[in-house]
């Protein structure tokens, strides 16, 4: 199964993501906005955090998650290229991430609600969302 799929948007980029169950969306998720920032290889100091995000749904908890790992990149000047969710309810995530310090990135500015819907799937779950660059 292709789990990540970039789509067309007119200005800004899109992504579909699937995943078996909705931890490894999360996940998935996260890697498709990790692989946007495309860091260049390199040998820098190697960082791990654990990331909390709520919120009132399961799309709001996504976008929130996204978000919240794009602040902790920026606040503590890391790229992280993979994340391992530990709990995951309809409102409420915590996760593992772990990347690199001092790695020039690609910025992606935000992930939107624009179009977001979780939809269950044969296979799983699938979703689209939109990250403002």
């Amino acid at each position: 199964m292709n789990t990540i799929t970039e789509i067309e948007h007119t200005a800004d980029r899109a992504f579909s993501v699937q995943g078996r169950d909705l931890c490894e969306l999360f996940e998935n998720a996260a890697r498709a906005i990790f692989e946007t920032q495309q860091p260049p290889s390199s040998a820098f100091v190697h960082v791990f955090h654990e990331v909390n995000a709520n919120g009132i749904d399961r799309e709001t908890l996504l976008v929130n998650w996204l978000n919240e790992l794009l602040y902790q990149q920026e606040k503590c000047q890391e790229t992280f290229d993979h994340c391992s969710v530990l709990d995951l309810s309809d409102t409420a995530i915590r996760a593992t991430v772990s990347g690199r310090s001092g790695v020039e990135r690609n910025p992606v500015k935000a992930v939107t609600f624009h179009g977001l819907q979780i939809q269950p799937t044969a296979q799983g779950f699938r979703t689209t969302f939109v990250v403002d660059v």
